[in-house]
């Protein structure tokens, strides 16, 4: 039972994510760029609970992605927000250090990455359209994508990491204590 509520807490956060991200996330736009908070929930998800539960959570969050927002094939997000998580998640486990001054540089780099590796697979599955904007629009969105990012990671962390509490990848981690067995 003590597994269940850290699964929920964070269940709670995607939805809340993809909710505003769905209602007002596009008024939001600057220089014409949104933030995408599904990709901020998969970053935050790596830095906060490790590779395992960071891929799974982006898995989750990229497949919410998907069936709400995007006219792109069914599970590009989820298969990149996957692999954005672990990747994160990995690299904070062995490579980066856990403070909250870096979090904004890791979050700008992850999601300037992951809209590298999404522009890429989408184009070998055949969406032309990704990059039919040109590469002026393209390096726009790279940049104040990432600026989203690394304004939102911090609170966006906290949040994860407190809904986290309990869950294998935060405890292995060593940031966020175990939840008492009853």
């Amino acid at each position: 039972m003590s597994a269940l509520r850290p699964r929920l807490g964070v269940a709670v956060v995607l939805v809340l994510a993809l909710v505003i991200q769905a209602t007002f996330g596009a008024d939001l736009r600057i220089l014409g760029v949104a933030p995408d908070l599904m990709l901020l929930m998969a970053i935050s998800a790596g830095l906060v609970c490790g590779p395992n539960s960071g891929a799974i959570i982006g898995f989750v969050a990229g497949l919410l992605a998907d069936l709400a927002m995007t006219t792109t094939p069914l599970g590009l997000y989820a298969l990149c927000w996957c692999v954005v998580g672990w990747v994160v998640g990995t690299l904070r486990a062995y490579v980066l250090p856990d403070a909250r001054v870096v979090r904004p540089a890791i979050a700008f780099l992850a999601t300037v990455g992951a809209v590298l590796v999404f522009l890429v697979v989408g184009s070998l599955v055949g969406q032309t359209e990704l990059t039919a904007s040109g590469r002026t629009f393209l390096v726009k969105v790279l940049i104040v994508e990432g600026l989203w990012n690394a304004v939102l990671v911090v609170p966006a962390t906290m949040l994860l990491g407190f809904l986290a509490r309990g869950l294998p990848g935060a405890v292995a981690l060593g940031r966020v204590d175990p939840v008492p067995s009853r």
